[in-house]
This record gives structure tokens, C-alpha cells and sequence, in this order.
């Protein structure tokens, strides 16, 4: 988080586009700014390469203004690395900080001097300022400090602070109870409430998770949990693990950000740890794969891409804790006899929500959720589904 009187120089490198398939090379981009590098961590060296990171720098206002008065500019190489480590050098392009502020536009930069100039490959950047005015609240990058020596450019010696080339893995959502949501990065004029829900829709064959030599017909509970946003989400209690009978139920949070902040913090998150409980004891566990919801968007041409809603739906296979019983799934050959449990995951703006319900004839009924962290939080909610 930038002090009072100084700025964050921010560029998000989004996605590219034009570029020859490589499946076996990695890309990288190196960002130099008054001299220090900052380079992204390799990704898949695709025709449309999902870069999906970002880039910053720290430094006070009055050392950015004489910046732009001298003209200075970030200078990107791409470069791809072949297994052996051997490096390319693929083009550069040039973003000029003079028009930049506080707003997040996004545009295309041509690759210059490159060595596929028939194919004209381009990288989507957000470049813009981050200053006290429009901070992250939560202080969401991990940051190193750096020495730096008079460079070029004139500008005295300064000590200047680079971030990490991934900032969104260390961006945190601060909880704003007061206004019902979760608030991540910046509030920026581009910045929208989201709605994101994992809803439980079935499961079957758990009877695989447990000893053959224990009783179904006895009355013992069994239930689902998992944490969302640090919300702990604990499902009603089945009794019946032959046939498990239990209403849909969905949990779901508010979240304002902007599209291009939200795709890289979820994309970077890690899967979320879904337990089955017997009692005090865990029997089955398996991972909801939160980061992949924006895979829909990952073939289209620029992450600005608007949406309504995006769901993705999963049948995620669950292991048992047991080792002697996971010995036993091991040898199930049949995808139809694993142990399954369904979940649906779903992000949608706001708007289009507020649509939805208008045309919803479900009826829905509410019921407050005991192991939430904080119960009497209205950014988490849990529903019920009728079938």
C-alpha cells in the first residue's frame, strides 16, 4: 500500500494474442521502469498466451511528475524459454506514462523489432496509478525494498519499491460489513459487485469412504464443509449415505472489483479444501477448483470481455482419509461406482442477478448458518433450493 505521498505505477499484463503455438517453450515478459526489471512468472507459450499478472513499482509524486516531464517510459520484452532454459527474445513494446491515472483502460500493444511480423502478436495491458486516494485498504502486495542509484533519466538517487510479479497472490478482500460485501483492490470508477456462489447440488456412491464392516442403519449424521472467503460453511445434516438426500444449498458472497482484479485474484486461488464429516471424523475429502471460473473467458479476446453470468459445474471425485479404504477406490475401475459429490460454482454481476430474481419462480427459503465465522455477517448467505 502506497504511503500518503507517493503512487503505485501499475501495468497488468492480461493476455496476448497472434503469437505461433510453442507447447514447448514457457513465455515470460520483463517490464524495466527507471531502471529495475520486474519479469511476470512463465506461462504456456500458446497462440493467445494467458498471462493474467501484474507488474508494479512505488514512488513518491514528485519524483513520477518529473518522470513525465522527462518522458520516461516502461519498456516490455517478451521473451520465450525453451526446457533447456534457453532464452528469446521475442520483441518489445513501449508504454508511455505521461497519460496515465487513476482510471484502468485497457488497449493493445503491438510487438515491435519481432520475429513474426507476419503474424503481428500483441499483448492486452492495463496500465494506471494506484495513489492514497484510491489505495488497497488491505495493503495487498508483498513488496522488497530495492536501492537504486541515479539512472539515466537525471532523477536523484531515490530508494524505490518493487513489487512481486504477481500481485493478486498477495491482494486480500476486506470485509465491509456495513455495505454487504467484500471490497477487493481499489474502488475505481471501473469497479462492479459480483456475486459468487458454490452450491452443493448431489452426491453419490459414499458409501465407498467407509469400512464395510460398519453399520448404515445406525442414525450417525454426516455433512459437508468447506470455507469460503474464510467463512466456514457447514451443510445441514443426511443420515442416509446410500442414497444421500439433502436440498441443493448454495453459499454465496458479495464482492466489488473490477473484472480485470477479480479474474487474476480467483485465477491465483488456491482449490478450496471440501471435507465430509462422519461425527468428529472426516471420511472423504476432495478440492473445488475456485480458479478455474473464468476458463469460458480464456479463448476470448480480451479480459474485458463483459458477462453476465459464468458457471461451471464439476463432479469432483472424493478420496478417503482411510488409507486402507482409498487402496479400495484405487481398484474401481467403473467412473460411475467413485465416490462423486456435485458442485456448481457461478459468478454474476450484480445487475444481471437482480434480473434474474425478478424472473425467479423458485421459492427459496433462507436459514442462518451457525458455522459461519460471522454469523451475523450479511455478505455470506446460505440458501436452500427446492427441488
Amino acid at each position: 500500500m502506497p504511503q500518503p505521498d507517493r503512487i503505485l505505477l501499475v501495468i497488468s499484463i492480461l493476455e496476448g494474442r497472434n503469437f505461433p503455438s510453442q507447447s514447448s517453450c514457457q513465455l515470460t515478459v520483463d517490464a524495466k521502469f527507471d531502471g529495475e526489471i520486474l519479469t511476470t512468472d512463465p506461462v504456456e507459450f500458446t497462440s493467445t498466451p494467458d498471462i493474467n499478472q501484474e507488474l508494479a513499482w512505488e514512488l513518491d509524486k514528485k519524483t513520477f511528475q518529473l518522470h513525465k516531464l522527462q518522458r520516461s517510459v516502461i519498456k516490455c520484452n517478451a521473451y520465450s524459454t525453451t526446457s533447456t532454459g534457453q532464452r528469446e527474445n521475442l520483441g518489445y513494446f513501449i508504454i508511455d506514462i505521461r497519460p496515465l491515472n487513476t482510471s484502468q483502460k485497457i488497449r493493445w500493444y503491438h510487438l515491435l523489432q519481432t520475429k513474426y511480423p507476419k503474424l503481428k502478436p500483441e499483448f492486452s495491458i492495463c496500465a494506471y496509478i494506484e495513489d492514497d486516494q484510491t489505495t488497497r485498504s488491505g495493503g495487498g502486495s508483498t513488496t522488497s525494498k530495492i536501492s537504486k542509484t541515479p539512472s539515466n533519466t537525471g532523477i536523484s538517487s531515490t530508494t524505490t519499491t518493487a513489487t512481486t510479479s504477481t500481485r493478486s497472490k498477495h491482494l486480500q478482500p476486506i470485509l465491509l460489513e456495513d455495505k454487504g460485501y467484500y471490497q477487493l483492490g481499489s474502488d475505481v470508477p471501473s469497479a462492479e459487485i459480483f456475486s459468487l456462489s458454490i452450491t452443493i447440488r448431489s452426491a453419490q456412491n459414499l458409501t465407498y469412504l467407509i469400512s464395510s464392516s460398519i453399520n448404515l442403519n445406525t442414525q450417525v449424521g454426516y455433512f459437508f464443509d468447506y470455507k469460503l472467503f474464510d467463512n466456514k460453511i457447514k451443510t445441514e445434516i443426511f443420515h442416509n449415505l446410500i442414497q444421500p438426500e439433502f436440498y441443493p444449498e448454495r453459499a454465496s458472497v458479495r464482492i466489488r472489483s473490477s473484472i480485470q482484479l477479480l479474474r487474476s485474484y480467483l485465477e491465483t486461488y488456491h482449490p478450496i479444501e471440501f471435507n465430509l464429516w462422519s461425527e468428529n471424523n472426516i471420511i472423504g475429502q476432495t478440492h473445488i477448483p475456485l480458479h478455474k471460473i473464468f476458463k469460458p473467458l480464456q479463448q476470448k479476446s480480451g479480459m474485458d470481455k463483459t458477462f453476465d453470468v459464468l458457471t461451471e459445474t464439476y463432479n469432483l471425485r472424493i478420496i478417503s482419509l482411510n488409507e486402507n479404504e482409498n487402496e479400495k477406490l484405487q481398484t474401481i475401475e467403473d467412473e460411475d461406482s467413485q465416490p462423486i459429490v456435485k458442485v456448481e460454482i457461478t459468478l454474476a454481476r450484480e445487475t444481471s442477478i437482480n434480473k434474474q430474481k425478478s424472473k425467479n419462480d423458485k421459492q427459496q427459503r433462507k436459514r442462518s448458518n451457525s458455522a459461519n465465522t460471522n454469523p451475523s455477517s450479511n455478505t455470506t448467505i446460505v440458501e436452500h433450493e427446492n427441488r
